[in-house]
């Protein structure tokens, strides 16, 4: 059971992580694709940084887990620009980052106009889901309900952790669940009707 943001896959359920790997705080957000309807149009594969050089080429921290499809994607979009820009090269960078050209963007100080906006992928060129993967906007806002059926709350972000991921749960009084990706707590993801069925490590 492997849930994808934007490329980026989330460690499937396990059931060899203690419940002392669960953190106690929830990572930042990363912002959402832009939508039209329940399926977003765009996927985003990384955080637009600092400029690098003086000829407008970008540094960008990958969010994505394919970093080598990049260079085979034609066209990106830039934060909430509603037209797509030519990717016109791609070469790594340091560590879970690399080296744009973009069309439009040929100095320094038109570079550093798009620091810290996300960069997005049209979604038929993500990676194809293989059976049992899913996006994170499958996973957001989908009711989660134990065994029984009682409701716990709706999934309103996904955490990434060494270990396993977690899925943050807002309760019906506004507080915070936190259910780890393990095979006996996460027990049935339905997308179709967004419902997650899940047994908290407190009741294990």
């Amino acid at each position: 059971m492997v849930a994808m943001s934007d490329e980026m896959p989330v460690t499937p359920p396990t059931d060899d992580t203690p419940a002392s790997d669960l953190p106690t705080d929830a990572t930042a957000e990363l912002p959402a694709a832009p939508a039209t309807d329940e399926s977003p149009r765009r996927l985003l594969v990384g955080i637009i940084g600092a400029p690098h050089g003086i000829k407008g080429e970008l540094r960008v921290r990958l969010v994505t887990d394919f970093p080598e499809r990049l260079p085979s994607i034609s066209h990106v979009y830039i934060g909430d620009e509603t037209e797509r820009r030519r990717l016109r090269t791609v070469r790594p960078g340091s560590e879970n980052s690399a080296i744009l050209t973009i069309a439009g963007i040929t100095d320094r100080d038109e570079a550093m106009q798009f620091r810290g906006e996300p960069l997005y992928i049209g979604i038929r060129d993500a990676k194809p889901l293989e059976e049992g993967e899913y996006y994170w906007h499958q996973l957001i806002d989908m009711q989660a309900v134990t065994p029984e059926g009682e409701p716990l709350g709706i999934v309103t972000s996904i955490i990434q952790t060494g270990a396993n991921d977690v899925y943050v749960i807002t309760q019906p009084d506004g507080t915070e669940l936190l259910l780890p990706a393990l095979k006996e707590v996460i027990l049935e993801i339905d997308v179709p009707n967004k419902r997650m069925v899940a047994k908290p490590l407190e009741y294990l």
